[in-house]
């Protein structure tokens, strides 16, 4: 029996950038000592019981047990020196092992920083974005959804240009292609060009924002946060601090802009002023420059529009005056300087009369509210809508009105028409690219299970459902797919679709629908008459009930209205037999 009396222990720490093995002694030395001492005790006496059984004694036995215990720890020492040799081979093994995982963990930390750092992505793992779409995707949209998950990609911006040139179409294609090589891998170039080609620029964004209304469908939230993305994206292109004072001097340059006039607008958008003050000297320049009055300069449209409740002595009604002020400084010399051609036509750029008076313009109409002629009031005949440069404005002219505006309004292109057997009133729309009908007029069976969007005259949208109605009017006749509205102005608007007739040229002939041989058929050959005998006379319904019960000829019949069986011919009519109050009748339903 071989007992160990030296135990070694092995503790091994490995985390990620230390990896090592110590040898522990579990047992020392003298825990040893004693424990080989125990030992050499009981073997002693298990010798000394081996002796004597061998017939040793005295002197013969201590020396048997001296040899044998001698033996055994020869044994002993060899065990210990071949544990220590193979645990030494172990030692080594483990930190050859260790070594190579420390080397591996490196080389991946390593080639890890690398593909950050030169953003290195495989192509093969890098998902698929859908790419942009011509008429449907928003460009400044897209171009952040891109930019979003190229950071959470990690990729170089580098890379940036030629991923996003793979996901171009179309117009936006066109661009990346017509721009030089070494721009053309500029991201910030690339997307500064893109966004020029889409029109999403500073007075872009300031279009969207000043018009911006909410859509079909859309909450106010949803509304109000897509308002603030075109102010954000506003404040963005134009560079100014997200601050009091950069929105302070945004604005007022913004306002600035909008009361100058066109000429004294692009002179300064020409220049880019970054700052009001800056704006304001530009525009000190140009007037400088050209001699003229500041009022010359601003917008008379929107003077006019503020003051709209002044009294007859304010200077909108002294306008004739000033006439006459301006012909007289024609021949003393203006206003301080000289200039003859301080006002002019902005029409034809003559100084002999303004552009209210201006002979290119007598046969114009704008949005006229009155004539200016002894306070009469003539018929609005006009509404010209003008984008200013910031806000939505009704541009007001002081035009001639032509003889034809004192008129009454030329007749409405309405007429009767036909829906199946109803009779409705049809509107030729030439303003309208499809068929409207009143809701209520369609059959549940017309309806298609589709829906579309229909943008109105003003610029809203709305949702409606489609269906296939037959129309018999003087303007169209036949199918079409038509938009249901619940209210339209008349019950059946057809605009600028295929056969409709122009609204001076109806059909005026009495409307004939167009008749299969199948109707034809049916409306010479109606219905036969039933035969049946003439009436009986001095019959009460006891007798009828009596002979109905007890006529043979009738069983069949009185089978049919116990089953509830109902019959259905060929050409689709109805025939059952019912019980009613004690009588059997034949009831026959038409298709």
């Amino acid at each position: 029996m071989t007992i160990r009396y030296l135990i070694l222990g092995k503790k091994l720490i490995n985390n990620n950038n230390i990896n090592s093995v110590e040898q522990v002694p579990v047992v020392d030395v003298e825990l040893s000592c004693l424990l080989d001492t125990r030992i050499n005790h009981g073997e002693s006496k298990e010798l000394r019981q081996y002796g004597e059984s061998l017939g040793l004694a005295n002197e013969d036995l201590i020396r048997f047990i001296e040899s044998q215990q001698a033996k055994q720890r020869d044994d002993r020492r060899f065990e210990r020196e071949r544990e220590k040799e193979e645990w030494e081979v172990e030692k080594v093994r483990l930190e050859h092992e260790l070594e190579l995982k420390r080397l591996d963990n490196t080389r991946l930390f390593e080639t890890e920083k690398h593909r950050e750092e030169k953003g290195n992505v495989n192509p093969s793992k890098v998902p698929k974005l859908p790419p942009f779409e011509e008429g449907t995707d928003d460009m400044d949209a897209y171009l952040r959804r891109y930019e979003r998950y190229a950071i959470s990609q990690k990729w170089d911006k580098s890379i940036w240009a030629t991923h996003l040139s793979a996901l171009l179409k179309g117009n936006a294609l066109n661009v990346y292609a017509l721009m030089p090589s070494d721009q053309a891998l500029d991201y910030d170039a690339l997307k500064t060009c893109l966004l020029k080609r889409y029109n999403m620029t500073e007075d872009g964004f300031k279009q969207k924002f000043r018009s911006c209304r909410p859509e079909f469908g859309e909450t106010f939230q949803q509304f109000s946060v897509r308002l603030g993305s075109y102010f954000s994206r506003w404040i963005d292109m134009s560079n100014v601090l997200k601050t009091f004072d950069g929105l302070y001097d945004l604005m007022l340059r913004d306002q600035f802009l909008h009361i100058c006039s066109n000429e004294v607008m692009l002179f300064l958008k020409e220049r880019v002023p970054k700052s009001i003050d800056e704006m304001t000297r530009y525009a000190d320049q140009f007037k400088e420059a050209r001699r003229v009055n500041i009022v010359s300069l601003t917008n008379q449209t929107q003077k006019g529009k503020s003051q709209p409740s002044q009294k007859p002595n304010n200077a909108r009604n002294q306008e004739p005056p000033k006439q006459s002020d301006r012909d007289r400084n024609r021949h003393t010399g203006g206003y301080g300087g000289g200039n003859r051609f301080d006002r002019k036509c902005f029409k034809c750029n003559k100084s002999d009369h303004l552009i209210s008076n201006c002979p290119l313009l007598k046969n114009k109409v704008g949005n006229v509210q009155n004539s200016g002629s002894r306070g009469k009031e003539t018929p609005i005949c006009g509404n010209v809508i003008t984008l200013t440069d910031s806000i939505i404005t009704t541009q007001v002219s002081n035009l001639t009105i032509p003889e034809q505006c004192e008129k009454k309004p030329i007749k409405m292109p309405v007429a009767k028409g036909k829906l199946g057997n109803r009779v409705v009133t049809v509107l030729r729309d030439t303003g309208c690219n499809g068929v409207v009908i009143k809701k209520s007029l369609v059959s549940i069976d017309c309806f298609l299970d589709d829906y579309q969007t229909c943008v109105l005259a003003d610029g809203s949208s709305v949702k409606v459902p489609i269906a296939i109605i037959t129309i018999d009017s003087p303007y169209y006749q036949g199918e079409v797919k038509a938009w249901c509205m619940e209210q339209p102005l008349y019950d059946v608007i057809i605009g600028n679709i295929d056969g409709a007739r122009e609204p001076y040229d109806p059909d005026i002939s009495p409307t004939v629908s167009v008749v299969t041989r199948q109707q034809a058929k049916k409306r010479d050959n109606p219905y036969p008459k039933l035969k049946v005998p003439g009436s009986i006379k001095d019959v009460s319904l006891e007798d009828i009930e009596y002979e109905q019960q007890s006529d043979a000829s009738l069983s069949k019949l009185r089978q049919y209205v116990a089953e509830g069986r109902n019959f259905e011919k060929t050409n689709g009519t109805k025939v059952n037999y019912i019980l009613k109050k004690k009588l059997m009748y034949r009831e026959f339903m038409s298709k």
